[in-house]
């Protein structure tokens, strides 16, 4: 499964990456720091749901047990090709409010967890590339402006990562 946020009935879904083993210690601190209760999605990586995104950023300064907290814009399978996992991820993408993250300033770009996308036979600049034109389109349609890319120093970066 590739994860890249989608709100949910007033709901925002998330992601906490830890080290392998440690879900059930990175599950118990998400529900003590939030109050939600969180499922294990991968080896290091739990999901759950928060409320308000305040909840998220509480969670990233209090968390002893994250290497990463993440907001998860969509979620979509993975398919025997890569042309196909694409066109899954495009769809899954149709709905975020991507203008909802952007300003006229804001810089961005998206980056592929390779060494999870090579286990699938991926190539990492395809799903850069296929990820980065539809949030270009979207924000683009919603505000009237183009988004900039930055692949240097950006001010947002878009991760989109695998699983299996």
């Amino acid at each position: 499964m590739f994860s890249m946020a989608t709100t949910m009935k007033g709901q925002f879904k998330a992601a906490l990456v830890t080290h392998p083993g440690f879900e059930d210690v990175a599950a118990t601190e998400v529900q003590e720091l939030t109050g939600a209760k969180a499922a294990t999605a991968a080896a290091g990586v739990i999901t759950f749901q928060v409320k308000k995104l305040t909840e998220l950023c509480r969670l990233c300064y209090l968390s002893q047990s994250a290497s990463s907290v993440v907001f998860l814009f969509s979620e979509f399978a993975i398919e025997k090709t890569a042309a196909a996992t694409a066109e899954n991820m495009r769809k899954s993408l149709k709905d975020v409010d991507f203008p909802m993250w952007f300003s006229r300033e804001t810089t961005f770009k998206v980056v592929f967890d390779s060494a999870a996308g090579e286990e699938f036979g991926f190539p990492a600049s395809d799903f850069e590339a296929a990820a980065g034109e539809v949030i270009i389109g979207q924000v683009k349609a919603g505000s009237g402006y183009v988004p900039k890319v930055d692949l240097k120093s950006p001010l947002v970066t878009i991760a989109v990562c695998a699983s299996g």
